[in-house]
C-alpha cells in the first residue's frame, strides 16, 4: 500500500560489501530499553519482539538518550516487547580515528544482528520485527537475508545526506551514488516490510526512490505499506513524533500485528489526545493551563520532541539555567520567562501544562505547536 511520495538513499559503497567478515577486532551492539516503553514481557507473554536498530551517531551512544519513536510506546503497551541497540560505534572511534565512516561499523554489525535475532528465537519469541533508523537499515535488510525475521521496519534509510550541514550545504559528493546503491539493497528485501520516510531539507532520503521501492515490492511480491512524504511532518526524525503515532500508529500496529499488504486509515481530531493537538486554539481551558513561571520546571529533565528537528533532552538546573542534548551536541543555555512566555535566545513561546508529565510548546504569534515536552 502506497501513501505518499518517498524513500531514503546512500553513499559510497556497494550492498556486495555489507557483509564482508571482520577480524581485527570484536565489536558488541549496546542494547538498553527504551525511554516509555514497558519492561519485556518475555516470550510467553508478549505478541513477540521488535528489535530497534539506531541509525549514525559520530559522538556514540550515552546512556542518558536511550530515546526512540514514540510509536515504540505505544506498541509496547500493545503487547510487544522492545529492545533498542546501538550498532558498535567504539570500533569506528578507537580504530579508524575517524567517527563517521560508517562501512565497517554496519559490515561489522550485520553478523552480530542475525546473532541476536537467532539467540531470541531460541528463547521463545514466537515473532521478531527488526526495525531500523538511518543507516541501521542496511544492517537490519542485510541481516533479514539470513534469519529472516517476521517483518521489516524501515525507517528513513539512509547513509548520508544529499547536502552537507557542515559544508554550507554544499553537495555531498556521492549524492549521485546513493539511489542505485540504496535500489540495490532493497531489491534483495523479501520478507513483509514497512517503509516510513518523511523529508527533510538536507535530503536524507530522495523522494524519488519510492516509486522504486514500490516496484521492486510488487515484483517480488513483498507485502508491504508505505508511509512516504506525509505532507505535515518534515525532518529526518519526524516520524518520532507523538503526532505522527496519532495519526499512522494505529497503522503501524494493524502491520506488525498481520504484515499485509493493506489501507492505512486516518483517525479523527480527538481534543483528549494531546498527541493530537496541533495549534493552540484546539485546547479548551487553555487559560487555566498557561505555564508562566519557570517554578513546574525548576529540578526536572524532560525529552521534548520539537517540530521538524531532532529530539531534545533538557534539564532544567535552575530558574534561569538548563542543559541541552540534540543529536550530537550538547550545550548549555539559559531562558526566562516573560510576560508569561518561555524564551529562549530571544524566542519566545507560549507554554501549556497538558497534565501532571506533559507539556505543549506553541509559536508565541501564530499559535502553532512548536514542540511536545514529556518529563523524563
Amino acid at each position: 500500500m502506497l501513501i505518499g511520495l518517498a524513500i531514503g538513499c546512500a553513499t559510497g559503497f556497494t550492498p556486495n560489501t555489507y557483509a564482508q567478515s571482520i577480524t581485527d577486532f570484536s565489536p558488541r551492539l549496546l542494547e538498553e530499553p527504551t525511554w516509555l516503553a514497558k519492561p519485556l514481557a518475555g516470550p510467553k507473554k508478549s505478541k513477540g519482539i521488535i528489535y530497534f536498530i539506531r541509525g549514525g551517531n559520530k559522538q556514540g551512544p550515552r546512556d542518558d538518550f536511550n530515546i526512540g519513536p514514540y510509536f515504540l510506546k505505544t506498541l509496547s503497551e500493545n503487547g510487544w516487547d522492545i529492545i533498542q541497540a546501538q550498532h558498535p560505534h567504539e570500533y569506528v572511534l578507537q580504530k579508524l580515528g575517524n567517527s563517521m565512516r560508517m562501512r565497517p561499523v554496519i559490515r561489522a554489525a550485520i553478523p552480530l544482528v542475525r546473532q541476536r535475532i537467532r539467540q531470541l528465537k531460541a528463547e521463545g519469541y514466537k515473532r521478531i520485527i527488526l526495525a531500523a533508523h538511518g543507516t541501521g537499515n542496511a544492517i537490519a535488510v542485510n541481516a533479514s537475508l539470513k534469519v529472516a525475521p517476521d517483518a521489516l521496519i524501515l525507517l528513513n534509510p539512509t547513509f548520508g545526506p544529499k547536502y552537507m550541514p557542515t559544508r554550507r550545504n554544499r553537495l555531498n559528493p556521492n549524492h549521485k551514488k546513493r539511489i542505485p546503491f540504496l535500489e540495490a539493497m532493497i531489491s534483495r528485501v523479501r520478507v513483509p516490510t514497512l517503509l516510513i520516510v518523511t523529508r527533510d531539507k538536507l535530503e536524507f532520503t530522495p523522494l524519488a526512490f519510492i516509486k522504486i521501492a514500490a516496484r521492486h515490492f510488487r515484483a517480488n511480491e513483498v507485502p508491504h505499506v508505505i508511509i512516504g512524504d506525509p505532507q505535515i511532518f518534515e525532518g529526518h526524525h519526524s516520524y518520532w513524533l507523538p503526532s505522527f503515532d496519532y495519526i499512522f500508529g494505529v497503522c503501524i500496529q494493524s502491520f506488525v500485528n498481520l504484515p499485509l499488504t493493506q489501507a492505512c486509515t486516518i483517525p479523527l481530531f480527538s481534543e483528549n489526545d494531546f498527541r493530537a493537538i496541533g495549534n493552540i486554539k484546539q485546547i479548551a481551558d487553555v487559560k487555566a493551563r498557561i505555564v508562566t513561571s519557570a517554578k513546574s520546571l525548576i529540578g526536572k529533565q524532560f525529552v521534548v520532541y520539537p517540530q521538524g528537528k531532532p529530539v531534545i533532552y533538557l534539564n532544567h538546573l535552575s530558574a534561569t539555567r538548563r542543559t541541552k542534548i540534540q543529536f550530537d551536541e550538547k550545550s548549555d543555555e539559559t531562558y526566562a520567562f516573560r510576560k508569561g512566555q518561555i524564551c529562549v535566545n530571544g524566542n519566545c513561546s507560549r507554554m501549556i501544562r497538558w497534565d501532571k508529565q506533559k507539556f505543549l510548546e506553541f509559536d508565541a504569534r501564530t499559535g502553532a505547536l512548536k514542540a511536545q515536552w514529556i518529563e523524563r
